[in-house]
Parts: C-alpha cells; sequence; structure tokens
C-alpha cells in the first residue's frame, strides 16, 4: 500500500514518474483540451455533412419537381395542340359536306331544268 502512495518506488519507476512542474506551453493544449477540440471539430464536421446534404435534397426535390411542372406543361401543349388539329380538321370536313350539299343540290336544280326544257 505505501507503494501504491508513491512511497519508496524502484530505482527505474521513479525515473519514469517525475511530477510534472505545473508549466505548460501556451501553444500545447492539454490532453483534455485536445480531445474537447476534437469533439468541437467533430460536431461542426457533422454538422456541415447535415447542411450539405439537406442542400443537396432541397436543391433535387426543387429540381424534380421543375422537371415535374415542365413535363406537365409539355403535356397540356400537346393536349391542347391535337384538340386544335381535330377541331381543324373537323370543321374542314364540315365545310367540304357543306359544299358537296351545294354542289350536288345545283347539280340537281340543273339536271330537273335541263329535263323540264326537254318536255
Amino acid at each position: 500500500m505505501y507503494r501504491r502512495l508513491g512511497g519508496s518506488q524502484g530505482r527505474s519507476e521513479r525515473a519514469e514518474n517525475f511530477a510534472p512542474t505545473g508549466i505548460r506551453s501556451p501553444y500545447r493544449p492539454t490532453r483534455s483540451q485536445s480531445l474537447y477540440r476534437l469533439r468541437v471539430v467533430a460536431v461542426v464536421v457533422v454538422a456541415v455533412v447535415v447542411i450539405v446534404v439537406v442542400v443537396v435534397v432541397v436543391v433535387v426535390v426543387i429540381v424534380v419537381e421543375v422537371v415535374v411542372v415542365v413535363v406537365v406543361v409539355v403535356v397540356i401543349v400537346v393536349v391542347v395542340v391535337v384538340a386544335v388539329v381535330i377541331l381543324v380538321v373537323v370543321v374542314v370536313v364540315v365545310v367540304v359536306v357543306v359544299v358537296l350539299v351545294v354542289l350536288v343540290a345545283v347539280v340537281v336544280v340543273i339536271l330537273e331544268a335541263a329535263v323540264a326544257v326537254q318536255y
């Protein structure tokens, strides 16, 4: 027990266990300060990584939303263009049918007049 309390130790142990003078260089922190600084640096690094990940996720979400909006707008434009083309085709068909009906009516009138003249 006396030896554990620091009493009479062997010569080799005494050479290794010199008591520190208590004077430290201001540029060299104690072990606990070094560990604290490492912990602070680790926390800062983790915080920066988390912020970067959040920013990347937000940017990806915004880009995906923009792409979705662009795709929806393109689909709407295509649908409107197809609807307009169909409407134009229908109008052209109706005009052609009306012209054909008028031509048939004119031909019928001419034929009736020709038949009436012969009798």
